[in-house]
């Protein structure tokens, strides 16, 4: 089953890249958002990868991944 994904996906993306290195134009993606919260309350969630596992999307997407910090 894998292999015929990658099968499958392989030329696609062979495609995707073959195209965009033919062409002049750049591509600019940018996102962003507005939390209701005070600034150092934020940056207390952020500033370390300890806290990352509270907020990060992935930890719910991947329930078994492990994360391990050296101090």
């Amino acid at each position: 089953m894998k292999a015929n994904k990658f099968l499958i996906a392989s030329p696609a993306i062979a495609f995707v890249i073959g195209c965009s290195s033919c062409s002049d134009q750049h591509i600019h993606l940018e996102r962003s958002t507005t939390i209701n919260a005070p600034k150092d309350f934020v940056f207390e969630h952020i500033s370390t990868f300890a806290e990352m596992t509270k907020w990060s999307p992935w930890t719910e997407k991947d329930p078994i991944i492990k994360r391990e910090w050296i101090n």
